[in-house]
C-alpha cells in the first residue's frame, strides 16, 4: 500500500513538472516570435500589415493592388514612412528603397523612368522592412476602385 502512495506522489510530481515545463516553453516560444516580430519592425507597421521585404539595400517590392506601404528602418527601430497609394497606375508599380539615391522611390511605370520620390534621404547602411496592406474597394477614393485597365508599355504587334 505504501508503495502505491509513493508511485502516486511520484506520477503526480512527474505531470507538474512537465506541465511547467510545456507552460515555460510556451512562453518562451511566445518571448521568442515577439522578439522577431518587433526586430523585423512588426510593431510600427499597421495591424494586419504584411512583411513583403526585409534586409540590406536595396529593397524592392512590385505593388498589385492599391494599399499602404510601410517603411521600418530596422537599424535604428523607426518609423520612416508610410503611404496611401490609390492611384491605380502607381499601385501597380515598383516602390525602391534605392541606396545611391538616397531615397524610397515608386516607379509606377515599367520604364522606369518616371520615379516619384517619397522620402530622402535614407541611411544606405542600414537594413530595412517593407510592409503591404491591401486597401478594400470600400476605402479607396470615388473613381479608383476596381480593375482600371493599365496603359500598354509597349507597342501591339501587327
Amino acid at each position: 500500500m505504501k508503495l502505491t502512495v509513493v508511485r502516486r506522489f511520484i506520477l503526480g510530481v512527474t505531470i507538474i513538472a512537465m506541465d511547467a515545463a510545456l507552460l515555460s516553453g510556451g512562453c518562451a516560444q511566445q518571448d521568442a516570435a515577439r522578439k522577431t516580430r518587433s526586430a523585423q519592425g512588426a510593431d510600427l507597421a499597421p495591424a494586419g500589415a504584411q512583411l513583403v521585404a526585409i534586409g540590406a539595400l536595396p529593397l524592392s517590392f512590385v505593388m498589385a493592388q492599391p494599399g499602404i506601404v510601410t517603411v521600418v528602418d530596422i537599424t535604428t527601430s523607426e518609423l520612416k514612412h508610410t503611404a496611401t497609394i490609390t492611384d491605380p497606375v502607381s499601385a501597380r508599380g515598383l516602390l525602391t528603397i534605392d541606396p545611391v539615391d538616397r531615397a524610397i522611390v515608386v516607379s509606377p511605370s515599367a520604364s522606369l523612368q518616371d520615379r516619384i520620390v517619397l522620402l530622402t534621404p535614407i541611411e544606405p547602411e542600414h537594413r530595412y522592412a517593407i510592409y503591404f496592406s491591401p486597401l478594400k474597394a470600400s476605402e479607396l477614393p470615388p473613381g479608383r476602385g476596381g480593375t482600371t485597365p493599365l496603359p500598354a508599355t509597349r507597342p501591339a504587334r501587327r
